[in-house]
């Protein structure tokens, strides 16, 4: 074989070679942006059901609604009171949990859970005290966002403390 002929046949195979391996980076892209895609989905999906559960929880009482919703304030003779600072505390829980779900979420996805949490705090009282009551419970994340809050919405959110303290002394 003449060695012009070698040199043009080592070109060719070098120059497939690196289409090929450019086509199979390419795939492996592809690849890892459908894996991405799909953690993203999944971790929607589940904020998505444990959202659901806490509806459900909380519609096992809905005399409940407004102290969560319409910023009503909790009295120390409330029939329901115990429930009311359990449902409390597992709203807190479940912003605690978007926040640290954040870096697993694309940006639009986020956009609407920080909306919820941002609107959640506006509307509930009683959410905006016992996060800001219980910050060593929390994440700097959701502290950050209910001290945004608090600038935000301004009005006074009341103490759960004495609740607390009678909870624990019954």
């Amino acid at each position: 074989m003449p060695q012009e002929s070698f040199n043009l046949l080592s070109v060719i195979i070098s120059v497939t070679s690196l289409l090929i391996t450019l086509v199979g980076l390419y795939a492996l892209y592809f690849q890892i942006k459908k894996i991405r895609e799909s953690a993203w989905s999944n971790t929607h999906s589940k904020l998505c059901d444990q959202s659901f559960e806490l509806l459900r929880f909380f519609s096992a009482n809905p005399k409940t609604y407004d102290y969560f919703y319409n910023k009503k304030e909790l009295d120390e003779k409330e029939p329901d009171r115990i429930f009311i600072l359990y449902a409390t505390e597992a709203l807190a829980n479940f912003m605690e949990h978007l926040v640290l779900q954040k870096e697993s979420l694309p940006v639009k996805q986020w956009e609407v859970w920080k909306r919820f949490i941002y609107t959640t705090f506006e509307a509930s009282l009683i959410i905006r005290s016992f996060i800001m009551e219980h910050k060593e419970w929390y994440s700097s994340g959701l502290i950050a966002i209910a001290e945004e809050c608090a600038i935000l919405y301004p009005g006074s959110a009341p103490s759960i403390e004495t609740a607390a303290t009678s909870i624990i002394s019954n």
